[in-house]
């Protein structure tokens, strides 16, 4: 009898054990999401995370990209496709994943028509951290304050034809550089994005 009890006690043992080194090689994933807007009726927009993970959104609302990625991995969205004529750009698209294993679903998505993208000059920033601040200056007279990586839009508009010429008026990082930042709207299409890597 003591010893059925004691190979039972032992067999008990062994799974608990097998459970809890299971348990400990599982590491958490979580989906990187967010919400797109202004996509006209018909049109797509290919979203990219970390450049390979691809996903097509055909409306506007909620996304979330089939990879899931691990805690404490980095996450970076960019347009891959522009839809046929309109202009999207990525908010608060770069991050960390969380610790704790939760999802990321604050990414926006925002797309315009290209009749009102064509005369705004846009500015792709990547590798900057919280609490740092760039700030870029168009033409001299349009300053523009980075705080995140994003793609965001100088505010003043440009005529089609005229000259851009972008240049980094203050780099709390001092690490900062500026590339395709000099350039003429086109007749067509937008311009390049002004890219600012951290």
């Amino acid at each position: 009898m003591n010893f059925k009890k004691s190979a039972f006690q032992l067999l008990a043992i062994s799974i608990f054990l097998g459970l809890n080194a299971c348990g400990s090689s599982m590491v958490d994933t979580a989906p990187v999401g967010g919400v797109v807007t202004g996509l006209n009726s018909g049109n797509s927009v290919q979203l990219l995370n970390n450049g390979s993970d691809s996903l097509l959104v055909t409306a506007n609302g909620s996304f979330t990209f089939n990879q899931q990625l691990q805690a404490n991995s980095t996450y970076n969205v960019t347009i891959g496709t522009q839809p046929v004529g309109q202009t999207c750009q990525v908010n608060a698209g770069t991050g960390t994943m969380k610790s704790d294993g939760s999802s990321v679903n604050n990414i926006t998505v925002n797309c315009i028509n290209s009749s009102l993208a064509n005369s705004y000059l846009f500015v792709q920033t990547t590798g900057l951290t919280s609490n740092q601040t760039v700030i870029l200056n168009n033409n001299g007279n349009d300053a523009l304050t980075i705080t995140q990586n994003a793609t965001i839009a100088f505010a003043k508009p440009l005529t089609v034809g005229s000259v851009y010429n972008v240049i980094l008026q203050s780099d709390s990082t001092g690490k900062c550089r500026l590339s395709s930042s000099y350039g003429v709207i086109p007749n067509q299409g937008s311009a390049p994005p002004v890219m600012l890597n951290c």
